[in-house]
């Protein structure tokens, strides 16, 4: 009497061998089309332009807040754009920009400007931070607030 066992047996290794060799080919397939780090530095860059807008569109900490005594950059006051808080935060990126940025807590550079032009010690100012050519890797985000009694568009570049 003849014994089918041996052929019943490498049936299943033809099955497994193909399950192995499908599972193999869609892994290589993912790898190669996974997103590489530029998207998680894209990511990480909106992440901090957006800590950087909630902020800077609060009243910060303390309420009343200067140079010295800042904890929370905020440029708020009653819903609205306070003069002497935009002066402090104009004072302190101009002579501490490190410092800025750990009170942000965001490791990347940013610039901000605005739509309309901006009053400070009775000059018109291009925007607060730090300037490049060179910029790689850049990302704006856009709040809106109200200044001198008008609506008005805060940009918020961050590259790295």
């Amino acid at each position: 009497m003849k014994s089918k066992k041996a052929q019943a047996w490498g049936f299943d290794m033809i099955v497994g061998t193909g399950i192995f060799i499908l599972g193999i080919t869609a892994f290589f397939l993912y790898t190669v089309n996974y997103p590489t780090g530029e998207q998680e530095k894209l990511d990480d860059l909106i992440y901090e332009g957006n800590i950087i807008g909630s902020n800077l569109l609060s009243e910060g900490f303390p309420a009343d807040w200067t140079v010295s005594t800042v904890s929370k950059i905020g440029l708020l006051s009653d819903k609205i754009i306070n003069q002497s808080k935009l002066e402090e935060f104009n004072t302190l990126a101009s002579s501490e920009y490190g410092r800025t940025k750990a009170i942000f807590g965001i490791k990347y550079n940013y610039f901000i400007n605005f739509s309309e032009p901006i009053q400070i010690s009775g000059s018109n100012i291009e925007g607060i931070g730090l300037t490049s050519e060179n910029k790689n890797n850049n990302i704006k985000v856009s709040r809106v607030s109200i200044y001198q009694n008008k609506p008005i568009t805060i940009d918020i570049q961050i590259w790295d």
